[in-house]
């Protein structure tokens, strides 16, 4: 199946007609996704684009016209970031949620083309391609430093990916939360205060997860060591879910209401800080 060229919160540059003659350049920003119909989604410019123009308006186009991406420039807190904290998510790991996903949407009214995502910690933009791979092509995950969007303003999404404090806030808000963490996290305090056994679903792999970490930012890694990233078993924490039936997804533990019923292989203890749940 063809994949979206862009992605949520992408900048693009597009050559218009203009009334006099001739192309003008027009920028703007995807701000929706939409897949055309089945018969023509395996032929070039198979999906449709809601953008955002620097006047304001909004319209559908199929990028017929000519199109180019506008780069962003890394900011500095990019550059600063512990390098070894650059780490891509595995595709098993988006399998494995992707049924909860669907609940969401189902709740919502939506589907997996229609349900928007925000994923707000940055590596190579791998979670866009991941997702989009199973169908959820409006994902938002952009090189943005999430905690000064979130003094200012956050795109729109239905389901958030990450963030204990910030899953907490949008779970009062009836806003679903799919965190993905290192198991110790869910021992400390920190997280018993901010979540209910009631509002949160735990569920992890059977074998953990393997990280890997791209090349782009760890050139001097050989191919065997980007695997090794995250030497800490990782399960997801399901926030604000619908009413559903628990499903388990192939290779992983029945989902849990209660923490304390995981197996073994899942538990953590906690390092008494609360910088581990960061």
């Amino acid at each position: 199946m063809a994949a979206p060229i862009y992605a949520l919160g992408d900048e693009l540059e597009m050559d218009w007609p203009l009334e006099g003659g001739g192309l003008g350049s027009f920028r703007a920003t995807v701000i929706g996704i939409a897949a055309r119909a089945p018969e023509r989604r395996q032929v070039p410019g198979a999906f449709r684009y809601r953008l955002r123009w620097r006047d304001g308006t909004e319209s559908w186009v199929g990028l017929r016209l000519p199109h180019r991406a506008v780069n962003r420039t890394p900011g500095a807190w990019q550059k600063s970031g512990d390098e070894a904290d650059h780490a891509e998510t595995p595709l098993k790991a988006y399998e494995d949620v992707a049924r909860f996903l669907d609940a969401v949407a189902s709740s919502l009214g939506k589907d997996r083309g229609t349900l928007k995502i925000y994923d707000p910690y940055f590596c190579m933009g791998n979670v866009v391609k991941q997702l989009g791979s199973l169908g959820f092509y409006n994902v938002y995950n952009q090189p943005v430093d999430f905690y000064a969007a979130q003094k200012a303003s956050l795109p729109e999404y239905d389901v958030l990916d990450r963030l204990y404090r910030f899953a907490a806030e949008m779970a009062a808000k009836q806003k679903p939360s799919f965190l993905l963490v290192p198991n110790y996290t869910i021992e400390t305090q920190l997280f018993d205060d901010l979540f209910s056994e009631k509002d949160v679903v735990f569920m992890g792999p059977e074998k953990r997860y393997v990280y890997r970490s791209p090349p782009e930012l760890r050139p001097k890694l050989r191919n065997k060591q980007r695997k090794y990233v995250a030497p800490y078993v990782t399960l997801w924490v399901l926030v604000g879910l619908p009413k559903m039936k628990l499903p388990t997804p192939p290779g992983c533990c029945p989902p849990l209401r209660r923490k304390a019923a995981l197996p073994p292989s899942l538990r953590g203890s906690a390092k008494g800080s609360s910088e581990a749940m960061w």
